[in-house]
């Protein structure tokens, strides 16, 4: 039996009467929803005392559409189209040379387009998701290769045969949209395709269910499409569509708990934004509405910021989209009997040990690097920041940034990277590392409020180390992107650079200091000190 709404609404004060409605209306047939609204009240009440939690991301490049359109030499007429869009990129562990193909037809399965034109339905693999870490891709070597060809009768005819090289930057480090124009004498095609440095990825599904054993199959047609909010580049909130079935239907076996059949599964995203899906289904053979409704997703910390859920009639319908973050491209460690004992690692807190007239041996630590704090806001405004950065491990505390009351640091227009305090953290096997952050702009242009928690556990289940690793932090009107790595056995060196300067009246010294890791099996970004 299910607990009375005033109960409820006192017991969790994070509730609101509409949370329980729709509770109700979606999972209500599941039974008990006391649970679920305990997990809501418990995101909010650590969402309102913390902020937003961190997302690992990582660069991704998602192809949005392709439109086809006549010339006048063929306007009026049917179009038929087959060929290949292939992606070409370096795998982001390994670099090995991968290939995905967003587009495959054989000339006798060519696809129509309208003699107004139209846009090409676009597919990634629906493999499983063991594979889901071989689509991230770093942007810089990334081809998108367009082989395509149109079908006249008997006859082919080349439609669009390019190459077009993505690059490695984007404007302002913040997604960038780009298109090409492609094509031959009778059509041109519309490449439109999205660089994102701070990525997530995740996979979109719609599912319908029915307590009702008698109804097997619900023949669904309409439309969904799909565009994101919150962004700060130069994306315009275009949408791309992700099902379009008008005088035709898709059947849905509700017993074998299929989903939706979409034109793609995996959609990539900026870590920064939330993701709009405008649903608008009916039921084709009933000609009933299903669904019409926009639904935002993402857009709050919990488990219900990736999901919808909604019943109409009987009949429950599902949206959920869960996410695959970035995997970091460094080594995963599992403990083994031959591992050192942890006698070996810090001795006092001092990652270098020195007794009597011995030499200074170094000592290993786990050890957690910061290098620096990227402030994503629009048009990269002119900041005066203040606000705190703070570490935390075993209630022992840290800043990594402080800037409290008048003393705040100003960023001037176009400047992206936060200065930060030296700190480089030791921490022990099974710790919790903690860091919360709290910046605004004394004018009230940026505010960003967040934390991200590690239990770090070497010792039992694989913990990936030795690697960079990105957390952005969503924020009002912008973004914080916190760059890091973890080590294991690592230790502490101090860079000093001596100058002897021969004429006092040339003292002015410019250039760089960068040190780089060497020997090493992982990928990690060099440093510049100066």
């Amino acid at each position: 039996m299910m607990d009375d709404s005033g109960n409820l609404l006192k017991q969790y004060p994070y509730v609101t009467s509409q949370d329980v409605d729709y509770l109700r209306e979606g999972y209500g047939a599941l039974g008990d929803i006391s649970q679920l609204v305990r997990c809501i009240n418990t995101a909010r009440e650590t969402q309102q005392a913390n902020g937003r939690e961190h997302v690992l991301a990582g660069p991704l490049l998602d192809v949005q559409s392709v439109h086809v359109l006549p010339k006048a030499a063929h306007k009026g007429r049917p179009v038929f189209v087959y060929g290949r869009i292939r992606v070409s990129y370096l795998h982001i562990s390994d670099g090995r040379q991968m290939h995905l193909d967003i587009y495959n037809r054989k000339a006798n399965d060519a696809e129509y387009i309208s003699p107004t034109g139209g846009n090409l339905t676009l597919t990634w693999p629906d493999d499983n998701h063991r594979k889901v870490y071989d689509l991230w891709m770093k942007l810089d070597k990334t081809t998108i290769a367009a082989d395509l060809y149109l079908k006249i009768g008997n006859r082919t005819a080349p439609l669009a045969v390019d190459d077009i090289l993505v690059g490695d930057t984007t404007k302002g480090d913040f997604e960038e949209v780009k298109s090409k124009v492609i094509g031959g004498k009778l059509c041109s095609a519309t490449l439109v395709y999205i660089a994102m440095p701070f990525a997530t990825l995740g996979r979109l599904g719609i599912l319908f269910s029915s307590k009702d054993r008698n109804i097997h199959q619900v023949n669904v047609a309409g439309k969904i499409s799909a565009r994101y909010k919150n962004t700060y580049g130069n994306y315009d909130s275009e949408e791309w569509t992700l099902f379009e079935s008008k005088d035709e239907f898709e059947p849905v076996n509700l017993k074998m708990n299929k989903s939706l059949r979409l034109s793609r599964y995996w959609l990539g995203k900026p870590a920064y934004s939330s993701l709009i899906l405008d649903l608008d289904l009916r039921d084709f053979d009933a000609n009933t509405t299903l669904i019409k409704r926009k639904v935002e997703l993402f857009d709050r910390n919990g488990v219900f910021s990736t999901e919808y859920l909604v019943t109409v009639d009987g009949l429950t319908i599902r949206v959920h989209m869960p996410m695959f973050s970035y995997q970091p491209d460094g080594c995963c460690y599992e403990s083994s009997d031959s591992d050192e004992s942890d006698d070996e690692c810090v001795f006092e807190d001092n990652l270098r040990y020195h007794h009597h007239s011995m030499p200074v041996t170094p000592r290993t630590s786990n050890l957690v690097e910061f290098y620096s704090v990227l402030i994503g806001r629009r048009n990269l405004m002119a900041l005066n920041v203040s606000g705190t950065i703070e570490i935390t491990t075993y209630h022992n505390s840290q800043y990594l940034f402080k800037s409290i009351g008048d003393d705040v640091v100003k960023m001037e227009e176009g400047e992206k990277v936060l200065p930060l305090l030296e700190v480089d953290k030791d921490f022990y096997d099974c710790e919790t590392l903690e860091l919360k952050i709290n910046l605004k702009d004394v004018d009230g242009k940026y505010k960003n409020k967040g934390f991200l928690t590690y239990i770090i556990d070497f010792s039992g289940c694989p913990f990936w180390f030795n690697t960079q690793r990105c957390s952005v932090i969503p924020g009002e009107d912008g973004f914080c992107a916190l760059f890091y790595s973890m080590f294991r056995k690592a230790c502490l060196a101090d860079i000093e650079v001596h100058f002897k300067v021969k004429n006092v009246c040339d003292s002015l010294i410019y250039g760089s200091v960068v040190a780089q890791y060497s020997n090493s099996t992982t990928q990690l970004s060099s440093r510049e000190y100066f």
